[in-house]
């Protein structure tokens, strides 16, 4: 939801497109073609910005809130899946689960400016793998700017410094983390 304007986004995962919904009338006012599978969204306040991971094609789409209209597509890892903005940074956190990693984009150039990685996957057979965080949400604290990564495989929760990249804590959740959400 982009709270200035009160427009609702919503990924349509097979249909490969974003209803845009009028938060006031709950009509849909249109509905933007995005990249394979849309699972996330989020939005940029400040910008009325709005972000859309694409599960199977690795890119994250951009749409612009005014026009409704894609203005970028991002390349970033494997499966992206969660999505989310610092306003006040202008940066976005989306999580590639099966690279491992997350990517960081400048919301100014809607450029990867850098990956923060999980370390390597190692396939020890076809059906095991070591190493496999699978991070799947991500959250930010808009106060610290701290960004938050829910780890399916390894059941953690990692806690990332923005300004370094760099994991600086873990926590132990329940298995299958899916989610996570900052107040």
């Amino acid at each position: 939801v982009d709270p200035g304007t009160h427009t609702v986004y919503v990924g349509n995962f097979d249909d490969d497109t974003v209803s845009v919904i009028d938060g006031a009338t709950h009509t849909v006012t249109a509905t933007v073609d995005v990249g394979k599978n849309p699972y996330d969204v989020a939005v940029d306040p400040g910008t009325h910005t709005v972000y859309v991971t694409n599960k199977f094609d690795d890119t994250v789409s951009v749409i612009d809130g005014a026009t409704q209209a894609i203005i970028a597509t991002v390349d970033v890892g494997k499966i992206p899946t969660g999505v989310a903005v610092d306003p006040g940074t202008h940066t976005v956190y989306v999580t590639n689960s099966s690279a491992n990693t997350v990517s960081v984009i400048d919301a100014t150039t809607h450029a990867v400016t850098a990956t923060v990685s999980f370390g390597e996957i190692k396939r020890l057979s076809a059906d095991v793998r070591t190493g496999n965080k699978d991070p799947y949400d991500v959250a930010v604290d808009l106060g610290t700017h701290a960004v938050y990564v829910a780890n399916w495989a390894d059941i953690q929760l990692s806690v990332i410094d923005a300004t370094t990249h760099a994991v600086t804590a873990t926590a132990d959740v329940g298995y299958g983390t899916s989610s996570v959400a900052v107040d």
